[in-house]
């Protein structure tokens, strides 16, 4: 048994249990549930679900696109990643850019994520290592608010980094898993870069939901057995303590990102509401 997947159905059963009905832009409807949080210790594996088959060649590869500050959805489909496709479209945006989202707030306005880890470096005991993507000025310019809006990350005193992320909204069957990860992986780069163990992973969701239409399937998927080890992360070989955060990535891809013995229950298809 792995905590994540047993905790990740905690987080389940309460929001079908306690949720309330809710009503949602996309009209689908909702059973909501407010001020709800899951945590990972890092040292206990990677933090892929086992209870279904994740796609993570697609995490990583909308990782790499925020932290290289990109938005235009050419580059995730180089990366053979489709998961913006849906907002893409109901956007009728033709060049592909999806405005001053994720990617562009992280590294351009102002490089905030290049800057908390040069301040990692140099101050790991400081707390003031935030990262926020939620800029009242450029919502007009963004094809969707960011629903994981900001995140800090802590040192201790004992070589342990950990990260502390925050989301305004988190669809629970689709989107949640997908965080989860992303943020792990993201952990675990940031830490090799500041001379850090990766240690916990901390989710905080404000409107933890789960879509009508999603019910069926995330029932099915809380009653599989937890019976499989989470999986292990291995990053290319590189001077991680010695580079700069652009050097590294242009040395990184997908494939970069190797995940070993991950065993898992089948894949679950779940609607995705936009």
């Amino acid at each position: 048994m792995n905590l994540l997947d047993y905790n990740y159905k905690i987080l389940v059963r309460n929001i079908l249990k306690n949720g309330v009905s809710k009503r949602d832009r996309t009209g689908t409807g909702t059973m909501s549930l407010f001020g709800q949080s899951i945590m990972h210790d890092m040292s206990e594996g990677f933090p892929l679900l086992t209870t279904k088959r994740m796609a993570y060649k697609s995490i990583f590869a909308e990782l790499l696109w925020f932290m290289r500050g990109q938005t235009n959805i050419k580059k995730l489909h180089e990366m053979g990643c489709h998961i913006w496709d849906g907002d893409w479209h109901k956007s009728n945006r033709i060049n592909g850019d999806l405005g001053k989202i994720y990617g562009y707030q992280w590294r351009k306005g102002k490089d905030q994520l290049n800057s908390v880890i040069e301040h990692i470096r140099i101050n790991p005991s400081s707390r003031r290592h935030v990262v926020s993507a939620w800029n009242f000025e450029d919502f007009d310019d963004m094809i969707l608010p960011p629903c994981h809006y900001s995140f800090v990350f802590y040192s201790d005193e004992r070589g342990n980094l950990s990260i502390d992320v925050n989301m305004r909204s988190g669809d629970v069957p689709l989107g949640v898993p997908f965080n989860i990860a992303s943020y792990g992986a993201l952990l675990t780069i940031v830490a090799k870069m500041t001379r850090h163990r990766p240690k916990f992973l901390k989710i905080n969701i404000t409107d933890a939901h789960i879509y009508k239409n999603q019910v069926k399937q995330i029932i099915k998927q809380i009653e599989r057995r937890n019976k499989y080890k989470l999986p292990k992360l291995v990053l290319p070989d590189l001077d991680y303590k010695n580079m700069c955060l652009d050097e590294i990535l242009d040395k990184l891809d997908v494939n970069s990102f190797q995940i070993e013995n991950y065993e898992s229950h089948d894949k679950l298809t779940f609607p995705l509401s936009n």
